[in-house]
């Protein structure tokens, strides 16, 4: 999916870690990201995938699985729109 693999992407690059360790259920604030890297995490897949995102969004949907789907759903329903 290309959402998930954007977020374990980023998520690696910012940490400096392998992809592979980005688990899809691990939660970001395990992974060491703050909210600095919330919003840079928010911006870079609202520009991605042209969808308004608000940095808070990551607290709702703490992990890449969760996220991915939220982002997803959001793709859809923009679509139908």
């Amino acid at each position: 999916d290309d959402i998930v693999a954007f977020i374990r992407q980023w998520i690696a690059k910012r940490c400096g870690i392998e992809r592979e360790s980005v688990g899809l259920d691990t939660e970001f604030a395990l992974l060491g990201l703050g909210s600095i890297d919330s919003s840079g995490l928010a911006d870079s897949l609202s520009e991605r995938f042209s969808v308004d995102l608000d940095p808070t969004v990551l607290w709702n949907y703490p992990n890449t699985r969760e996220l991915a789907i939220f982002i997803d759903s959001r793709l859809t329903l923009s679509e139908r729109a």
